[in-house]
């Protein structure tokens, strides 16, 4: 487990490119790209929010208001760096 402090942008961002090459997806993905354009899921920031929570080591609840305006990688990036503080 570590520290909440120890999250940062980048980190996000390789737990984020994990989880698109772990479903052989395009990975080392901009903050502007379209997810949509990516493949990326729902599914997908399941996988990147239990990532996120086993870095972390506390349950986090992403809410689908939430989740509906998610348009871009640094969308993703915002929402979960909010909610792991």
């Amino acid at each position: 487990m570590n520290d909440v402090s120890t999250i940062d942008r980048n980190t996000l961002h390789s737990l984020l490119n994990q989880v698109l090459a772990n479903h052989g997806k395009s990975f080392h993905a901009a903050e502007t790209d379209a997810l949509a354009s990516l493949g990326f899921s729902s599914l997908d920031l399941a996988e990147l929010t239990v990532r996120l929570e086993d870095h972390i080591g506390k349950e986090l609840s992403v809410e689908a208001a939430e989740i509906r305006p998610l348009r871009t990688v640094g969308d993703v990036l915002d929402l979960l760096s909010t909610l792991s503080k």
